[in-house]
């Protein structure tokens, strides 16, 4: 889950031809191979006119951050104009970019922007690619900084669009393709995402004004896209980071003028079970969970640990999103044991422990406000005046327990794979449990449930049943038009419609982002943000 996108775009191949070899294939018939085929669907190369850049096997590492487009591609349709919609995508879905002034240990000094994540020549370099990944927390100031030497933050991906960087196009190719080829949706002009830097936990993002701009992109969408109020499609961890958005404080007459909609797709809303607990613990990628989890324990837990998966234990260490991630004790309870090895057992409630015991103390430190401001977005109940919808696969196995074949955690040093799993029904990475807390939040009808073992955390957006499936959830918001207060648009106002607008606007909190200790801002001070994640339906 955590590690999904950069799977897409580093890892793929290697994944599925490791997955092919495994995979029960039967001589006869072609049921194993139809299968195979399902759960590890081919990389479309259909970018929306980005350009694929293949890294040199020399010189610095990353990928130089192109430009962001600003304003409308083309113009919309507001004789006919279609509900706008803003993905806001889960862990590891925004592309981050960033400089170096070469202190990092093994780092090359580049004050030019560059990605690093997720650009896969930082494999040459993960020594320094682990660092700049790493965050930062002063207990004494109670802020949050980029390593030594970093200056990382979300790439933009165009204003308000949002879209426009390779690791979203790719990720989430199969959602926009059928948006802009079934429904004739438009990149950037009736369809935006909303990236953020998917490190912080929502300190983190306050701290960096991530919220405010978030609202602001959502706002400019609108506007463009004549008025019609946003339907805000969420996924994983961006569950979590859009009812943050829409409970803000300061947002509520930005989200009553915005946002019509929520569309939820695996959400982490009690956590991820112990799905979160492997990465953090063994750094262990699991980017096909409805294919990987049904292979045989034994098997999985024999496989080496990669050079990638030792630099993602490394920066998971201290991480404040992860934590977002852990389980609050809603969904399976405070006693259930996330972890066991051969002499212990820790429980929900030991989480703070383990995180002591395996050396991360940053991380045990923030653990306790983490899981209390997950539990407080479901304890508010339903967002006021945004219908909601959850979607997703409820037919995967899913981590309950993981079981280590140690005595005790090393501390600072990442495990070999989980011995063992207790699993139970999910989406491979939230379980089923976790999953249908959705209904503090939505009616009972509202949570459609997809049975298909293929249909994954990541499923709901990029396999055929689960795409159908939220196609048809986006479908009630297309059959209903937007009778909102911004769906006129602002050409079809009336003076004193105009008026009113304007009074409304000057008693409103001006939402600019804001500039914090650390530093978020590339170029020119530009402040980014995106989100992403995967989830199944």
């Amino acid at each position: 889950m955590i590690l999904r996108a950069l799977a897409a775009v580093a890892a793929l191949a290697a994944l599925r031809g490791a997955a092919a070899a495994a995979a029960p294939v039967p001589t006869r018939g072609g049921g194993g191979r139809r299968l195979q085929q399902a759960l590890l669907p081919p990389l479309p190369l259909d970018t929306g006119g980005l350009p694929i850049t293949i890294p040199l096997p020399f010189g610095t590492p990353g990928t130089p951050a192109a430009p962001a487009r600003r304003g409308a591609p083309s113009a919309p349709d507001c004789a006919n104009p279609k509900p706008t919609l803003v993905l806001i995508p889960g862990i590891s879905g925004s592309q981050l970019d960033g400089t170096q002034t070469g202190e990092g240990p093994g780092c090359p000094s580049f004050s030019a922007p560059r990605a690093v994540w997720a650009d896969v020549s930082w494999m040459r370099n993960l020594a320094c690619f682990a660092h700049m990944m790493s965050v930062r927390y002063d207990a004494a100031s109670r802020r949050f900084a980029n390593s030594t030497g970093t200056a990382l933050w979300p790439h933009e991906g165009g204003w308000p669009d949002g879209t426009a960087y390779l690791l979203w196009r790719l990720y989430y190719n199969p959602l926009w393709r059928a948006l802009v080829r079934g429904q004739g949706y438009r990149l950037g002009v009736d369809l935006f995402a909303a990236p953020y830097d998917w490190r912080l936990g929502f300190d983190g993002l306050e701290q960096v004004g991530a919220f405010d701009q978030m609202a602001a992109r959502v706002e400019a969408a609108v506007r463009q896209n004549c008025g019609q109020r946003a339907v805000i499609i969420s996924h994983s961890m961006g569950v979590n980071v859009a009812l943050r958005l829409l409970r803000h404080p300061r947002l509520g007459a930005w989200r009553r003028a915005n946002v019509r909609g929520l569309v939820q797709i695996g959400g982490a809303f009690a956590g991820a079970s112990a799905t979160l607990w492997e990465t953090k613990l063994s750094g262990t990628l699991n980017p096909y969970p409805a294919f990987l989890n049904a292979l045989p324990p034994q098997l999985v837990a024999a496989l080496p640990t990669f050079p990638l998966e030792a630099a993602v234990y490394e920066f998971s260490l201290g991480m404040p999103s992860g934590l977002v991630l852990l389980p609050t004790g809603m969904a399976e309870g405070r006693d259930h044991v996330v972890v066991a090895t051969r002499r212990r057992n820790y429980t929900v409630a030991q989480q703070g422990q383990l995180l002591r015991d395996m050396g991360d103390e940053q991380s045990a430190l923030l653990l306790d406000a983490s899981l209390a401001a997950n539990r407080e977005l479901l304890a508010a109940g339903p967002v006021p005046g945004v219908e909601t919808f959850c979607v997703y696969g409820t037919a995967v196995p899913t981590p309950l327990t993981l079981v280590y074949d140690v005595d005790a955690l090393p501390r600072r040093a990442p495990l070999r794979r989980p011995a063992a799993k207790v699993l139970g029904p999910g989406d491979g990475s939230m379980s089923l449990a976790t999953l249908r807390l959705c209904s503090m939040l939505a009616p009972v009808d509202h949570l459609v449930e997809i049975t298909d073992p293929t249909v994954d955390h990541a499923g709901v957006v990029s396999q055929p049943n689960g795409l159908a499936v939220l196609l048809s959830v986006l479908g009630k918001f297309w059959a209903a038009p937007d009778t909102g207060p911004a769906a006129a648009g602002p050409g079809a106002r009336g003076p004193q419609q105009q008026a009113q607008q304007q009074q409304q606007q000057q008693q409103q909190p001006q939402q600019q982002p804001r500039r914090s200790g650390w530093v978020v801002g590339g170029k020119g001070g530009k402040n980014h943000v995106v989100f992403a994640a995967a989830d199944g339906r």
